[in-house]
């Protein structure tokens, strides 16, 4: 019985010792201050992660002790790496993420009807340009009410 009791101790303590983990929350902004929503964010090299919600605040769990690689990734932000070791004693950490915009912009879309990538110049058919400022003077929350504006019908067949 003793020895059934020391075996289950020692298997208590390892369990638990394996079990420690840490939680890390916190913010995410622009360089001016405004919250950003939907970055993902996650420790390089583990499956633990987490996006901000709409007003840049995350949160992940279960984060092993030891040396880590913080990485927050976005469209139109540059890529944030930020070296994190929590221990022990650091069970809730607290980072606020500031990220920076990124340089490169698309400057236009082509969307053809064939499978196979075009280059405009290239294309047999009329193609139609759209600028960025286009679509940011007339949003549309799906691809078929932009599709409509576009050419004042739905389309007949969609795939996706």
């Amino acid at each position: 019985m003793k020895k059934l009791c020391t075996s289950f101790l020692i298997m208590t303590i390892t369990w638990a010792t394996f079990a420690q983990t840490s939680t890390i929350r916190g913010s995410i902004t622009d360089t001016e201050g405004s919250p950003l929503p939907f970055v993902n964010i996650f420790l390089k090299g583990q499956t633990v992660g987490s996006n901000s919600d709409t007003e840049g605040v995350f949160e992940i769990r279960d984060i092993p002790f030891g040396n880590h690689i913080l990485v927050a990734t976005a469209v139109g932000i540059q890529k944030y790496e930020q070296p994190i070791s929590p221990k022990p004693e650091d069970k809730n950490l607290v980072i606020h993420v500031k990220m920076q915009p990124a340089d490169e912009r698309l400057e236009e879309i082509v969307v053809t009807g064939t499978m196979k990538e075009v280059r405009r110049s290239e294309s047999p058919a009329p193609i139609e340009v759209y600028q960025a400022k286009f679509f940011l003077k007339n949003p549309t929350p799906n691809l078929f009410e932009k599709y409509t504006q576009f050419f004042d019908s739905k389309p007949t067949h969609a795939s996706v």
